[in-house]
């Protein structure tokens, strides 16, 4: 038995020795100029990444957006200087004819606004329009993360930066206060 390793191992030795000693070297003939090495590929653009806005018409008012990785809308916040109260737009979150209550926090408390559904919002997705006290709204400004309830539907948002939550805050309080 010791001896069929053996010679097993012998013969393995013996047949790795007799193939090429190594490639074969190259004629003149054979050389062709070898290609200058691909310039590296342009680094992919960063995505951007979920971030707010503040957007400011000339008219008054003010809606603070938030969007995700891929640029389009998860909510807009938003108060018109001629309307009490605040408008919640939520794009990705389907209308359910059972439900008529959007609530919002903001802040670590967090801060609560309920909000009726309106079934004559966008097409796709919630609008809906309630009254925001101004606790709710001082409470954007402070930088909490932002929650979006709607039946067993839930978002969490990282917080909006504290100016743009600040300016929304100074430019809607009337409009929160004036809704309750």
């Amino acid at each position: 038995m010791r001896r069929g390793r053996c010679v097993a191992v012998l013969a393995g030795v013996l047949l790795a020795s007799c193939g090429p000693a190594g490639p074969a070297p190259e004629t003149p003939d054979a050389v062709a100029p070898k290609a200058a090495a691909p310039a590296p590929a342009p680094a992919p653009a960063v995505a951007a990444g979920p971030r707010w806005r503040l957007e400011t018409p000339a008219a008054g008012g003010a809606a603070l957006v938030h969007a995700g990785a891929d640029g389009r809308e998860v909510l807009r916040l938003a108060c018109r200087p001629d309307a009490p109260g605040l408008q919640a737009d939520v794009p990705g979150i389907a209308r359910v004819g059972s439900e008529d209550r959007l609530t919002l926090g903001a802040g670590a408390g967090p801060e609560l606004a309920v909000f009726v559904v309106s079934m004559a919002g966008p097409d796709q997705g919630l609008r809906a329009t309630g009254q925001a006290q101004p606790a709710f709204v001082a409470a954007l400004a402070d930088g909490g993360e932002v929650g979006v309830s709607y039946g067993a539907r839930q978002l969490s948002l990282p917080p909006p930066p504290r100016e743009a939550g600040a300016a929304f805050a100074a430019r809607c309080a009337g409009g929160a206060e004036r809704g309750r």
